[in-house]
């Protein structure tokens, strides 16, 4: 289930190894992903498939194609913060 955007106007930072993943993907999906994050916070009309974890709420999960990408909404600081980037067979494994 989609939900609309409340990021916009949030910035982004990555996790060290959240960064190094990203570039360890296929140069499309990192392109995808980097595309879909942009969207993110700056894009409030834009409906992405952006879901609470169970369990963590604080984090969050953006799909883009068979990969997601965990990022933690840091409200007070208005920054999401990716924390993990992989394929939807791996990365709920971290969490």
């Amino acid at each position: 289930m989609a939900m609309k955007n409340q990021f916009k106007g949030y910035a982004i930072e990555f996790k060290k190894s959240a960064a190094k993943a990203i570039r360890m993907l296929p140069n499309e999906i990192a392109q995808e992903i980097n595309q879909k994050l942009e969207i993110l916070v700056t894009n409030e009309t834009h409906t992405l498939d952006v879901l609470k974890m169970i369990g963590h709420p604080d984090l969050f999960r953006l799909v883009v194609g068979k990969y997601r990408v965990v990022f933690q909404a840091i409200h007070h600081e208005l920054v999401v913060f990716v924390v993990d980037a992989a394929h939807r067979k791996e990365v709920y494994r971290h969490f």
